[in-house]
């Protein structure tokens, strides 16, 4: 089995990155304001803006949904980081007191 090389800080700009794609996807959400296209469309087209209202309201809620899942990795990384740098403090704190235990 390789030793496990884990560097909190690349964890940390990692979850810094997720971050920034997270707000940049959530970015181009809405934008689309359907009702500013009845003049366009009229009555006639009252079915399609219908429809296309319906498809913009879907395409915002899985885009939401992408950028909430980049910040779960946002989130987990920041976790991970703290995790490693606890049980690198533990260990260190553990091999020193056992070191002044045998002298």
């Amino acid at each position: 089995m390789q030793p496990v090389k884990v560097d909190p800080d690349t964890l940390g700009a990692f979850g810094v990155a997720e971050r920034t794609v997270a707000e940049s996807v959530a970015g181009t959400a809405g934008g689309v304001d359907v009702a500013t296209l009845m003049p366009t469309f009229g009555i006639v087209g009252s079915e399609f803006l219908a429809v296309l209202a319906a498809t913009c309201a879907h395409r915002d809620a899985v885009i939401g949904e992408v950028a909430q899942q980049y910040r779960t990795l946002a989130g987990a990384a920041d976790t991970s980081g703290e995790d490693y740098r606890a049980s690198d403090a533990r260990g260190a704190h553990d091999l020193a007191a056992d070191r002044t235990l045998r002298l």
